[in-house]
C-alpha cells in the first residue's frame, strides 16, 4: 500500500478528499505525530482530518489549527463554529480515516440536543440585539486606563520617598500586571477579541509576553486546550495537581491524604502569590523543554516561538529588574522589597480569579482525617 503522504498528495490532486477505499484507522498516538504545520492532523468526532493545507488558510489564523494538530479537537471545535455549519462543511474536505482504539483523555457524550439549542438562541440573541461577541473597543480603552496606572505607579514605587507611597503603588502595580491576562489576554485566547486573528495574536502576547514576562504557548495549552476542555476532570486539566502524592495541594479526592493538607489554607494563599514567578520559570523547563503542560502534551515550539521567549522574558527582567537598579539606581535593599510586594499581588489577583474560585469549596471542605 502506498504511504499515506502519497495517499494526501493523491487526494490533493483530486480537491482535498480521498475515496472511502483508501481511508484507513488511526490511533490516537499515530495522529499525535502529526502535531505541526507541516503535517497537521486532527481528531473530530472520531474522525481523522489531515489539514495540513489549511493551516494558513484558517480564518480564524494558523495558529489555532497548529495548536489543535495531533490531538482530539472535537469540543473545541464546536465551541469555537457556535453559529454556523460552515466550518463542519470546511473540515469534512480533509477526513482521511477514523480513530481506534481509546482516546487520549475521557470523552464526552455526544450532546442531546440541548447545547445545539443554546448555541442556537444565543446566535438569534446576538443578531437581534446587532452584539458582536468579539468587538474589541471596549477592551482597548479600558487597556489604556491600565496601563496609564501601571506607568505611574511603576513610577512612584521607584522614585516616592515615601514607604507607604511606594508600598502601594508596587501593589497597585502588580495587579495591573494581571488585569490584561484576565481580560484582553484570556479573550484573545479564546479568539474573542477582534475577528482579526493577527490583532488577536499581537494584544495577547503584547501583555503576557512583553508586560507579564509569562508565556502565550504556555496560556494556550494549559488553558485552551487544556483547562476549558477537560475542566477539573483530574489527570486532564493542568489547573489541577497532576502528581497525586507529592502536590502542596489538596483539591481532588484521588489525592493521597497526608498531615500537611490541614494546614492549606494557611501556606496556600502565600505560595499563591508567587504563582506568577512559578509559570515564568516553567514557560523554560515545562512547556519548551519538557514539552509538557501538566498532562497535556506540547506540540514542539517553532523557532520564531523560541525567539519570542527569548526576548519577552530578557525584556521583562530588563525593565523590571535592570531598570530599577542600573538607571534609577535603587538599591537592592529597597528594590527586592517592593517586587516581592508587586509579585505576591500579580500572583493573588491571577490566583484568586483564574484558579481558586473554581475549586475555593475544596480547600474548606472538612476531610475524615484519620489522626
Amino acid at each position: 500500500m502506498a504511504p499515506q503522504s502519497e495517499l494526501r498528495q493523491r487526494a490533493a490532486a483530486a480537491g482535498g478528499t480521498e475515496s472511502k477505499d483508501l481511508k484507513k484507522t488511526f490511533t490516537w498516538q499515530e495522529v499525535a505525530k502529526h502535531n505541526h504545520a507541516g503535517s497537521a492532523w486532527m481528531i473530530v468526532r472520531n474522525k481523522v482530518y489531515d489539514v495540513t493545507s489549511w493551516v494558513d488558510k484558517h480564518p480564524g489564523g494558523a495558529e489555532m489549527v497548529t495548536l489543535h494538530s495531533g490531538r482530539e479537537a472535537t469540543d473545541t471545535f464546536d465551541s469555537y463554529h457556535p453559529f454556523s455549519d460552515r466550518a463542519e462543511k470546511v473540515l469534512a474536505k480533509y477526513e482521511i480515516g477514523t480513530l481506534a482504539g481509546p482516546a487520549e483523555f475521557p470523552v464526552y457524550k455526544p450532546d442531546t440536543g440541548f447545547y445545539r439549542e443554546c448555541r442556537k438562541r444565543v446566535g438569534e440573541y446576538f443578531d437581534k440585539n446587532k452584539i458582536n461577541p468579539q468587538a474589541g473597543f471596549a477592551g482597548f480603552w479600558r487597556m489604556i486606563v491600565v496601563m496609564a496606572i501601571a506607568a505611574a505607579t511603576y513610577y512612584g514605587m521607584h522614585f516616592s520617598t515615601i514607604l507607604a507611597v511606594q508600598v502601594a503603588a508596587a501593589a497597585i502595580f502588580g495587579v495591573c500586571q494581571a488585569l490584561p491576562l484576565l481580560h484582553v489576554m484570556h479573550d484573545s485566547s479564546h479568539a474573542a477579541f477582534t475577528k482579526q486573528p493577527f490583532i488577536r495574536e499581537f494584544t495577547g502576547r503584547l501583555f503576557m509576553d512583553w508586560f507579564a514576562g509569562a508565556s502565550m504557548v504556555s496560556w494556550l495549552n494549559q488553558h485552551v486546550v487544556g483547562h476549558h476542555i477537560y475542566t477539573n476532570v483530574a489527570g486532564a486539566d493542568p489547573d489541577l495537581p497532576v502528581d497525586f502524592e507529592g502536590d502542596v495541594r489538596r483539591i481532588v479526592t484521588r489525592q493521597v491524604l497526608k498531615p500537611m493538607y490541614r494546614f492549606q489554607h494557611l501556606y496556600l494563599p502565600p505560595l499563591y502569590g508567587l504563582l506568577g514567578l512559578k509559570f515564568r520559570i516553567q514557560d523554560f523547563t515545562d512547556t519548551f523543554v519538557s514539552l509538557t503542560n501538566g498532562p497535556i502534551r506540547v506540540n514542539p515550539p517553532s523557532l520564531s516561538q523560541w525567539v519570542q521567549l527569548i526576548l519577552s522574558k530578557s525584556f521583562w527582567v530588563f525593565y523590571r529588574v535592570y531598570i530599577p537598579l542600573a538607571v534609577f539606581h535603587i538599591p537592592l535593599s529597597s528594590f527586592l522589597p517592593l517586587f516581592l510586594v508587586a509579585e505576591l499581588f500579580t500572583g493573588w489577583h491571577l490566583a484568586f480569579n483564574f484558579q481558586v474560585r473554581t475549586y475555593m469549596y475544596i480547600l474548606l471542605v472538612s476531610y475524615p482525617w484519620p489522626w
